[in-house]
């Protein structure tokens, strides 16, 4: 009878692990589906005859074919890779943004540059001014274009956000749910397969957002191990909250907790590097190039001359934040420095012309400081508007200004006792402010005595030059000092040592404080999303200040435009505006490139890994089809044994009869 029922263990374990087989083979295809193993052994020995006789077989279990360490390591390289993945989604629509060749911006400042040439051959030629206007448009309009998709594109970042903190917290519920099933079935000393399949499988699923790996309970079930921590989904409810608020990079927390997670892996992970870097590198150096471009351009324009000439009035364009703060802190433009700004001031009905210096501070004084200082000037007054975040300056009494800072009519001679009058004309071309002096060598007669001449040196005592005004000079004629400047003197007389001083002006505006407020502007806006031509502009081509001299075909103010294409005035003057907004476009190249061979690298290795655990986990139907007929042959040998006998039995029981 033993034999008997060993032989019927034997049925039971065969059968099962027949059933087992049937089982692989039926899910060879199912996604996350680890093959599982019958696991037999031998029952208790029965003492027969004083001898102990094996009683057959019993199933230990049905195991997982499951290799935790190559199964954790395929886990990481995913969520790793699910990050690069979406940076490299992300980064390559950035690329296609900033884009290259006709359209671009780099392109579209050297067109302007191009257009700033043949200009400078007509500057008062209407046709030509109306094709640079709108070449900078087109300019400022492709800025602007790109400022407003890479805004979309932070828009879908932070949609895309939301839309995976979703998920993966339905994903953890889930999990959940599924591990507080396993728990009780370990607990019942059951090993529940498809179920460990499943919660693999939403694992993975929830590798893919966030980084997350397993650790066996002592309770029984899984706990989930996220950033550092570990949580496990018997004991609480696993929610991840977004703590940051709405347009900032995003941070989150668990329910309940207040401490911060950053991932280092996953969709999320992914989303908060492209947040905190690519996004807000690349909008953060577009703005930077259009404040350079915004502030350097204007810096210029702002202290030329349309071709009307000089101005009745000139409005701010850009309001301060508060017109009582120093004036660094109220705008956004810069670098603004400590300095002068000179404003001339003419007499209409006389065309005298007054040269006025203002000196200012913006780490120490205000808008409303810089308007006492215009109003102080006479002939000139200042008036607020918008709340007192604008001014407008204007001329009084038939008088009106500029910020040329063109020499004056009649120079301060106060100091001379001859007859002669000098006057100092020309556009300086020195590469800062300075200040001439000349003095009087000799006295006599210009033009007539021997040996009379003038003297010129500049602000540090440094000789300019010394000139010959005595028998041979013509009176009243231009003498060519350097520089740009000319010198003439009257017919008169002139005294030995005296002397006079004139301020020599290569920036009108040595602080930066008309570009900051926008008077006289070429651009209205402060960055890449705002910046456009000013509507005075588009609407006049004529007030394009292109003259330093108020000449309509003096090109002085083009020449300065034209030298700002080698001049390193962006990046904190480390590099030019062309420079500047190429090597954006360069970077995010590069980081397209560095992110594509990362993306390379993990799934090399992920096929790696996946080629492993399949040689582990998974299911050949030819090694499947060996297992079946050696349990077929089994099983069948188990039914001879029965059928053996029960013969012996009928045998026994006929012999008894």
């Amino acid at each position: 009878m033993l034999s008997f029922s060993s032989s019927i263990t034997a049925l039971r374990a065969n059968q099962a692990a027949l059933n087992t087989v049937a089982n692989n083979i039926a899910n060879a295809g199912t996604p996350g589906y680890h093959r599982q193993q019958v696991q037999f052994g031998a029952r208790a020995d029965v003492n027969v005859g004083g001898h102990l006789i094996g009683s057959g077989v019993d199933i230990k279990g049905v195991y997982r074919q499951f290799n935790s360490i190559i199964e954790g390591s395929l886990l990481e390289n995913n969520s790793l890779r699910a990050s690069v993945d979406q940076q490299l989604v992300v980064s390559r629509q950035i690329e296609t943004i900033l884009g290259a060749g006709e359209g671009s911006i780099h392109t579209k400042l050297n067109n302007f540059y191009a257009d700033l040439r043949s200009l400078s051959t007509g500057p008062d030629n209407s046709s030509k001014r109306l094709i640079a206007i709108e070449r900078l448009q087109s300019l400022t309009n492709e800025i602007n274009t790109i400022s407003s998709r890479l805004t979309q594109v932070e828009r879908d970042v932070e949609r895309q956000i939301d839309a995976d903190l979703d998920e993966v917290n339905r994903f953890f519920n889930e999990a959940t749910e599924l591990n507080e099933k396993i728990r009780r079935e370990q607990l019942l000393g059951r090993n529940p397969n498809n179920m460990l399949d499943q919660l693999h499988q939403k694992v993975s699923q929830i590798s893919e957002v966030v980084d997350v790996s397993v650790v066996e309970s002592k309770n029984g079930g899984f706990g989930f191990s996220l950033f550092g921590g570990q949580y496990y989904s018997e004991s609480a409810e696993i929610k991840l909250e977004k703590t940051s608020r709405s347009h900032e990079p995003a941070t989150f927390a668990l329910a309940g907790s207040d401490k911060e997670m950053e991932f280092a892996g996953g969709r999320l992970a992914g989303l908060q590097q492209l947040q905190k870097n690519q996004l807000t590198d690349v909008k953060g150096r577009l703005d930077s190039f259009a404040k350079d471009l915004i502030f350097q351009f204007d810096k210029i324009h702002s202290t030329g001359l349309p071709l009307s000439g000089e101005f009745e009035i000139l409005a701010s364009n850009r309001p301060v934040s508060d017109a009582s703060l120093p004036l660094d802190q109220a705008t956004s433009l810069g670098p603004l420095q400590a300095g002068s700004v000179f404003v001339s001031v003419t007499d209409t009905a006389t065309g005298e012309r007054d040269l006025h210096e203002m000196s200012f501070d913006p780490a120490t004084q205000s808008l409303d400081d810089f308007a006492a200082a215009f109003n102080s000037i006479a002939n000139l007054g200042a008036t607020f508007s918008n709340n007192n975040q604008s001014i407008s300056l204007y001329g009084i009494n038939g008088h009106k200004f500029d910020f040329a800072g063109r020499f004056p009519t009649t120079l301060d001679s106060s100091g001379l006792t001859g007859s002669s009058v000098p006057a100092v004309s020309g556009d300086y071309t020195g590469s800062e402010n300075d200040d001439f002096t000349f003095t009087f060598g000799g006295s006599g007669t210009v033009g007539v005595t021997d040996g009379l001449s003038v003297q010129v040196t500049d602000s540090t005592g440094g000789l300019v030059g010394n000139f010959d005004i005595g028998r041979g000079y013509e009176p009243g004629s231009d003498i060519e000092i350097g520089d740009g400047v000319k010198l003439s003197l009257q017919s008169g007389t002139i005294v030995d040592t005296e002397n006079f001083s004139v301020p020599t002006i290569q920036s009108a505006d040595e602080t930066g404080v008309l570009a900051a407020i926008g008077i006289n502007s070429l651009f209205s806006g402060t960055d890449a999303k705002t910046i456009e031509v000013s509507h005075e502009v588009l609407d006049d081509p004529s007030r394009l200040a292109l003259s330093r001299n108020g000449d309509a075909g003096n090109a002085g103010v083009i020449d300065r435009f034209a030298a700002l294409r080698t001049a390193s005035v962006s990046n904190n003057g480390t590099s030019t505006l062309e420079e500047s907004v190429e090597q954006i476009t360069v970077d995010i190249a590069v980081e397209v490139s560095q992110l594509t061979g990362e993306q390379t690298n993990f799934e090399l290795i992920g096929n790696q890994l996946s080629q492993e655990i399949d040689s582990i986990s998974g299911v050949d139907p030819n090694e499947e089809m060996v297992f079946l007929l050696q349990y077929q042959k089994a099983y069948e040998a188990s039914v001879r044994v029965i059928s053996t006998m029960d013969q012996v039995l009928s045998e026994l029981f006929n012999i008894l009869r």
